[in-house]
């Protein structure tokens, strides 16, 4: 049995002539601005696209003139094949539209045959002899179709948003533009991997990732840093509609404060902050700026929980701009988190949703 695993995402500019394709295929999304009209949402975006397309080169300029997230993800799915290929031997060659080489963070070993996961197939299903992983962006290249393309053959594909918690502006408006691409391309046979923000193995890799960050400090230094989770905010009019994000992002919150409480460690204050606010609309609170500005340690520890890769919104957002806002309040310590991006232990997480 041949399956494809790939991975959903909301994509950034591969280069800055994608900056406005990028801006303007986001704001024309129906599940983004939430304008029922295409004529209207279309002038709507347009007037958005043009007020925004100069300052946010700019601010890709400053990441060397693209996102992260295309070359992270890419190095992503090269390390969940090699493990699958380590399970069930020589598969597909991977071929990404990004450089894997480009992703900010450092290289970790390659894993063995003994180090990969090895979960039986369940007794209804055939045997997998081939698992490949790839990847489809919402708003730049590559789009889901020209990658669904080069898996028609195979017996299943797989889509897994990676986004820990629902909304309708990433998980729902990705799936929405997946399977239009899948009935388009006469593909039936597909699954799609459920949202896992309360899963006990991606919340141990978050609290690796924590623990990595402060393990230079003794308990006592721990214990006069605040430790900020920071989630992309939504206009609150989309959580009074029924959307989950505002819930789920609080739930998540809470079983991390837990496990870190069982590891026994003690921060000074644990807080959920929002981030990215668009326009004068009224929007999940409170704002990171304010939560910084209130704070009266001066030393924050910042983790993206509403990420699995890094992007713009966690490398210029978080560590340029309110890290510069940090310096002129006079922190002490400021540091942001790395998001799993395409470490080992995350790699094997995604290729468990496979099994």
């Amino acid at each position: 049995m041949k399956k494809a695993l790939i991975l959903l995402n909301m994509g950034g500019p591969n280069n800055l002539s994608e900056v406005e394709v990028f801006l303007k295929n986001m704001f024309n999304d129906p599940f983004i601005l939430g304008v029922k009209s295409d004529f209207w949402r279309s002038v709507l975006a347009a007037l958005i696209v043009k007020s925004r397309t100069a300052s946010a080169r700019s601010n890709y300029e400053k990441l060397g003139g693209r996102s992260p997230i295309c070359s992270i993800t890419e190095a992503l799915c090269e390390r969940v094949n090699l493990l699958a290929r380590a399970k069930f031997g020589a598969g597909l060659k991977f071929e990404g539209a990004a450089d894997a080489g480009a992703a900010n963070e450092s290289p970790q070993s390659i894993p063995t045959q003994s180090e990969a996961l090895q979960n039986e197939a369940p007794q209804d299903e055939k045997p997998i002899d081939e698992l490949i992983c790839d990847y489809a962006m919402n708003y730049t290249p590559p789009f889901a179709e020209d990658v669904f393309k080069k898996y028609a053959d195979f017996d299943e594909i797989i889509l897994m948003p990676l986004y820990p918690h629902f909304s309708k502006t990433t998980v729902q408006s990705s799936l929405c533009s997946a399977e239009a691409a899948l009935k388009r391309l006469g593909i039936k046979n597909y699954k799609i991997v459920d949202i896992f923000y309360d899963s006990a193995a991606y919340n141990e890799i978050l609290l690796n990732l924590i623990t990595e960050c402060i393990s230079k400090f003794s308990a006592d230094e721990i214990s006069q840093i605040s430790l900020i989770f920071s989630a992309h905010s939504l206009p609150v009019k989309m959580i009074a509609a029924g959307d989950p994000y505002e819930a789920q992002v609080e739930a998540h919150v809470e079983i991390l404060k837990d496990l870190l409480a069982a590891r026994g460690i003690k921060f000074k204050e644990i807080i959920l902050a929002y981030q990215s606010r668009l326009g004068p609309v009224k929007w999940l609170e409170p704002n990171v700026a304010d939560v910084l500005r209130d704070l009266q340690s001066k030393k924050a520890l910042i983790f993206p929980i509403a990420f699995c890769v890094d992007n713009s919104e966690t490398d210029f957002e978080l560590d340029i701009f309110y890290r510069a806002q940090a310096r002129e309040l006079g922190y002490e310590y400021y540091e942001v988190c790395k998001c799993p991006n395409s470490r080992e232990d995350f790699a094997k997480f995604i290729l468990a949703q496979a099994l």
